[in-house]
């Protein structure tokens, strides 16, 4: 969980470096969500390339997978932003040496990297599927 804080930290940090507006902490929830939502569509497609045969068979995915977002970003909102909890956090992070805020910054950093290059990879294993084995 402390991963997690430091996490929407470190984008509440860089939105606050842009622009001090004073949504900052609104703008770091949004990303969070939208990084939630990349994960979600990866494992949609990645379920997709992995068991074609089952993919006809879930009734409206559109709809089952924006419920689903919209409730981790509930449950976001609520881990974040409902009594402000992640500046609990602050201190904590404050407290880091300089070599350990680089290195959660690349930390961070890489993760996201790894979430939107295996965005990309599971696209491309879903654009070599031979449907037409799997259409009725």
């Amino acid at each position: 969980m402390k991963f997690y804080y430091i996490f929407f930290y470190k984008l509440f940090r860089l939105f606050k470096s842009t622009a001090n507006e004073g949504w900052e902490d609104w703008k770091a929830l949004v990303a969070l969500c939208l990084i939630t939502v990349l994960l979600l569509v990866q494992g949609y497609v990645y379920f997709l390339v992995f068991f074609p045969e089952l993919s006809f068979d879930i009734p409206y995915p559109q709809p089952t997978l924006f419920l689903i977002s919209f409730a981790l970003c509930s449950m976001h909102y609520y881990l974040t932003l409902h009594k402000e909890k992640w500046k609990a956090y602050i201190d904590v992070y404050n407290s880091f040496s300089k070599m350990q805020k680089i290195t959660s910054s690349l930390l961070m950093f890489f993760f996201l990297c790894l979430i939107v290059c295996g965005l990309f990879f599971s696209f491309y294993k879903l654009s070599q599927v031979n449907w037409s084995v799997y259409r009725k």
